[in-house]
Parts: C-alpha cells; sequence; structure tokens
C-alpha cells in the first residue's frame, strides 16, 4: 500500500500497530492474527480500486484533451497501449507518471513527445541464447571441417552459423578474435604454464573488467592438475548492475576457478566446495562446452546449495562474440539463471549498493546541482538511499567538493537531550574528519564554527561542501519552536558562500514546513 501509494503515513502506523499489539491467548494459533490479516488485505485492495478509478477517470479527460488539441506526431494507440499495460499491473506510480506528462503537456508546460510512452526496446538476450546455444554447440562440435570457428574469421568479419562477424566493428571484431584465441590457449596448457595469466586477463577484458598488468593481476591461489583456483585484481565499473555481489561488494578483487576436466554439475559443486569456494561469488571458466541438460543439471545444483556462480563456457563464449556493446550484462543475464545469487541483501538502511540504486536521476541532479534543500516522503520509500547516491556522485576531495551523510535522529528528540544548536558541532565535526577544518578547534559556539566554516570555503574559491542531513524530523521540530534559529543561520551560511555550501534537510512529510 505504501509502494502504491495508496497508504498515508499514519494509516500505515495504524494498520501496523493493529498487528503489532495484539495479545493472543495461544501463541501457536493464528486465525485471529489471520483474520486481521485479511481484514487490512481487504482494505488496501478497496483503496487501490478506488485510485485505480479515479486514474482511469483522470485519463479518459486527458484523452479528450489530446484528441481536441491533436498534438503533431501524436500516436494515440501507442498512448493507449502504454496505460492499457499499466491498468492490467495495477501499476499506480507508473500511471502517476504519465498522467503527469498528459497534465503537464495539456497544461501548455512542455511540447508533445511520443517517446514518454514508447515501449523499452529491450532484447531478450537469455532467450536468444537458448535458441542460438544448440547452432553453436553444434558448429563447435565439427571445428575439424572447413567451417571451424577461428580468430581469424572474427577479424575478418566472415559469417560462422548464422554469426555476421561483418556487422561488428573492427574492435570488437579484434577483441572476439583475440578473446577466442585466448580461450584456446588456455584450453591447451591447462593449468600449469605461466602464460595462463595473459589469456585469463585477454578473457577478463572482453566480458568487460579493467585490470592492471596480467602479472599482477593474477595470483594463484590452489591448484590440482585439472583445477585452479585464482584471485583476479580488476573492476567492472557499473555493469554489473544488478549484482553488487559481482560488482561493488567484490571490491576489486575477484574468484575465479578454471575447470579443463570438463566436469558434471555434482563434480563442480563438489570441486567449489574442496577449495572452499561453496559460500564465496565466484567466476567459473568451464574449458569445454555444456550442453542444456548440463546447464539445468547446474542451475539444480546451485539452488540446492545456494552456489553464486558465473559459469563461461565456449558455448556462451562464442555467443558473446557477436555483441556490439558491453558484454557483462549479457554474461550475466546468460549465466544468473544457472546460478543461485540473490542481490536483495540486509543492507545498512540507507547504504544501498550503487547497482541496486535505480532511476531518480532528476532528483539526484536537484540536489546536486539545482539548490533542493528538502527530501521528503513516507518510510522505506528510499530517502536515505537517494543521500547516499548523492554523496557517492558528489565526494570528489580531489576536485575540492565533499559531501557526507549525518544521521541527525536523536538531535531535537525529547528524552536524547540533544537540543537544536548540536547540529553546529555535528558540522564542525564533519568538517574536521573530512580534514577540513583542523582538529585543534573545539569551540562549540554557533558563531565561531559558521565563521570558520566560512574561511574553509573562502581559501579556496571552488571548493563545494553538501551536507545530507538524515532522519531529521525531530530536529526541525524543536528548532520550530526556537523560530528556526538553526535552520536560518544555516540559510545565511549558504548564502554568504553563494550555495557553494548547502544543507539538505531528509525526513517525513513535516520536514515541508
Amino acid at each position: 500500500g505504501m509502494v502504491d501509494g495508496i497508504l498515508g503515513e499514519d494509516e500505515r502506523t495504524e494498520l501496523s500497530s493493529e498487528i503489532e499489539t495484539g495479545e493472543f491467548e495461544d501463541p501457536v494459533y493464528f486465525v485471529p492474527l489471520l483474520a486481521r490479516l485479511g481484514n487490512i488485505s481487504k482494505l488496501i485492495s478497496e483503496k487501490l480500486n478506488n485510485r485505480m478509478q479515479e486514474l482511469r477517470q483522470q485519463l479518459e479527460g486527458y484523452i479528450e484533451d489530446l484528441q481536441t488539441m491533436d498534438p503533431q506526431g501524436l500516436q494515440m494507440d501507442v498512448v493507449q497501449e502504454f496505460f492499457d499495460a499499466a491498468f492490467i499491473r495495477s501499476d499506480t506510480r507508473v500511471l502517476e507518471e504519465g498522467l503527469s506528462r498528459l497534465r503537464e503537456y495539456v497544461s501548455g508546460g512542455s511540447e508533445w513527445n511520443n517517446e514518454w510512452f514508447d515501449p523499452p526496446n529491450e532484447v531478450d538476450v537469455f532467450s536468444e541464447f537458448i535458441d542460438e546455444s544448440s547452432v553453436i554447440e553444434s558448429g563447435l562440435s565439427n571445428q575439424l571441417s572447413e567451417n571451424r570457428l577461428t580468430s581469424a574469421v572474427i577479424d575478418s568479419g566472415q559469417s560462422w552459423n548464422g554469426i555476421r562477424y561483418g556487422e561488428l566493428p573492427q574492435l570488437r571484431r579484434k577483441e572476439a578474435g583475440k578473446a577466442l584465441e585466448s580461450w584456446y590457449q588456455l584450453k591447451r596448457l591447462r593449468g600449469k604454464y605461466a602464460e595462463n595469466p595473459r589469456y585469463i586477463m585477454n578473457l577478463f577484458g572482453f566480458l568487460g573488467f579493467n585490470a592492471s598488468d596480467s602479472k599482477t593481476a593474477v595470483k594463484v591461489v590452489k591448484h590440482d592438475k585439472d583445477r585452479m583456483w585464482y584471485h583476479i585484481g580488476a573492476s567492472i565499473q557499473d555493469l554489473a548492475r544488478p549484482i553488487p555481489q559481482f560488482g561493488s561488494l567484490a571490491n576489486g578483487l575477484y574468484n575465479l576457478l578454471c575447470l579443463w576436466e570438463r566436469p558434471g554439475a555434482a563434480t563442480i559443486r563438489a570441486a567449489l566446495r574442496e577449495m572452499s569456494l561453496d559460500t564465496k561469488p565466484v567466476i567459473v571458466f568451464y574449458m569445454g562446452r555444456l550442453s542444456t541438460r548440463q546447464r539445468i543439471n547446474l542451475a539444480i545444483h546451485a539452488r540446492e546449495q545456494d552456489l553464486a556462480l558465473l559459469v563461461l563456457d565456449e558455448v556462451l563464449l562464442v555467443f558473446l562474440t557477436k555483441m556490439e556493446d558491453n558484454r557483462f550484462p549479457s554474461f550475466l543475464r546468460c549465466s544468473l539463471p544457472y546460478a543461485a545469487l540473490n542481490p536483495y541483501m540486509p543492507f545498512q538502511a540507507g547504504s544501498v549498493p550503487p547497482e541496486m540504486f535505480y532511476g531518480r536521476h532528476e532528483m539526484v541532479s536537484q540536489l546536486h546541482n539545482e539548490g533542493c534543500c528538502i527530501v521528503f516522503g513516507g518510510r522505506q520509500l528510499g530517502k536515505s538511499a537517494l543521500l547516499r547516491k548523492v554523496q557517492r556522485d558528489s565526494h570528489q576531495p580531489d576536485q575540492e567538493s565533499y559531501a557526507w551523510v549525518e544521521d541527525i535522529k536523536l538531535i531535537g528528540e525529547m528524552t536524547s537531550g540533544e537540543l537544536p544548536t548540536q547540529l553546529w558541532i555535528r558540522l564542525r565535526d564533519g568538517f574536521q574528519h573530512h580534514m577540513l577544518l583542523k582538529k585543534k578547534i573545539t569551540t562549540n559556539q554557533p558563531g565561531a564554527i559558521v565563521k570558520h566554516i566560512k574561511q574553509v570555503m573562502d581559501d579556496v574559491p571552488h571548493r563545494r561542501v553538501i551536507v545530507l542531513f538524515d532522519e531529521a524530523d525531530y530536529f526541525l521540530s524543536a528548532d520550530a519552536k526556537n523560530g528556526f534559529q538553526v535552520v536560518e543561520g544555516l540559510r545565511a551560511l549558504m548564502q554568504d558562500t553563494d550555495s557553494r555550501f548547502r544543507v539538505v534537510f531528509a525526513g517525513l512529510h513535516d520536514v515541508q514546513r
């Protein structure tokens, strides 16, 4: 109900209390609790139905306006399909966004743009891989024939088993040919040769990783005749979306297991366990070709044991050689269905990995560039995550741009004893933590702290500082009783520094004051 925007914060609190405050004589007799949950579910359904009717009435009015205004290039069938699909899903958020676009146009606030309602143009890479994998496998099985796939075939832009390499840019063909040759060499040399790191890093680069010299980026952890476990120092930037385990949470160090014996799914699982990799995210280079049946068995074993693995075999490698864009997202889409990996891990409130943060580009831009100082909304709607995103994007000390998040939940809270003026001390400590103020400055006086901050901003004319105060409700309520003395002081400081120093407050709807 909160996500769909049909429950307010007060209603959510009231309904939650109905569940949490219940006392039951028999702790294992759930009928009364289920009855309450049923009533709440019915209430939410009724509210959703009412909201959908309201949105449908609004749409009918805007459709009439559109037909009257008849904007140039209007594709009414596309608009209708967009809203029909959203109504079928009962997606109130998408409907509200679409209606706001119509409202903006009808009111004369913008020009008509058909792209607002265009369906997403996304290729289902996994379905494409499933359709083509048997053809690729069959072609690779006949490598002794004249139709053998080689790096020369790719480099020269020839076609192979339906893959038109001539349609790829020359640079992409060169990368694909180099990767294929590295695979063949790695497959031939097995695990005991010094050349392996170079070929491994060629393949990592082909997938989209950035890495330093192969001699320092590749380190052997464990090995035997047919298996080798490597640590790979590399980064994938933001291509791992939405899987932080193979992105930011890897911290630039990846586990790679090379398998030359071409084992079945049960043996792969045993190998991971023997090498203590069954609890770690791992990339597997399977130096052979997996059949469809083997992939299904791999998925079964992975889900039984929660194995977070991405398997690259020869068939998938060849499929990826035809990609024009970055290959790692396609690698994820084609390998994750055969793994057990959950990106929705428990994180500290608001501390969402970059791969898990989507959209809200305009909000981020407004907070970063346009002087917006208030973020408000109900609980669990992503306010803290938005602040953390602004912090990640804005904090670049080498460019004299600083940003940090301060949780001020207890400032102004009656039982905490922290007065609104405590905010100035938080600012002083924050400037010292980021080495903008010297540690020897210990004053608690707001006027003195303001003077020091102004001096810090004046010392470097292009310096920018944005402090994002989260959970600001109690502070603002307490400061309001004093005529917003602290807020006024912050506003004056922002004006005196031409908004190069800025603050942002985030909280529930009350922060709008």
